[in-house]
């Protein structure tokens, strides 16, 4: 079963299987190595206290997850977000990513935002 969920700090752990070899192998991360989970615990916790990061579930296994966070600081961006979005690569080319895109895109615009 498919579920998109907001993320808790709890799901540092999972997180962290999906991005970690993203941080070690690829390019489409400034990280070089993934953040310990401590510090993505209090990340998580930080983000939604503002933003959305949603976790994708398939039959109970985190497969991905998208989230928005603040653009920049200057009161011109208020209304600006930038956006990450990290798929398990064994569930590429699936969907997932634009469910979760779609899920995001319509929470962000609910809290005001335009541009991501």
């Amino acid at each position: 079963m498919d579920l998109i969920r907001l993320a808790t700090p709890d799901d540092a752990e999972d997180i962290l299987r999906i991005y970690g070899p993203i941080c070690a192998e690829s390019a489409i991360t400034f990280d070089v190595t993934p953040p310990p989970v401590d510090v993505l615990r209090d990340d998580i916790a930080r983000v939604t206290r503002e933003f959305p990061w949603l976790i994708f579930e398939r039959d109970g296994v985190v497969a991905g997850y998208a989230y928005a966070s603040r653009h920049r600081d200057r009161l011109a961006y208020q209304w600006a977000v930038t956006i990450s979005i990290y798929l398990d690569p064994a569930h590429h080319r699936q969907g997932i990513g634009r469910r979760l895109y779609k899920a995001l895109f319509a929470l962000l615009e609910l809290q005001g935002f335009y541009k991501a």
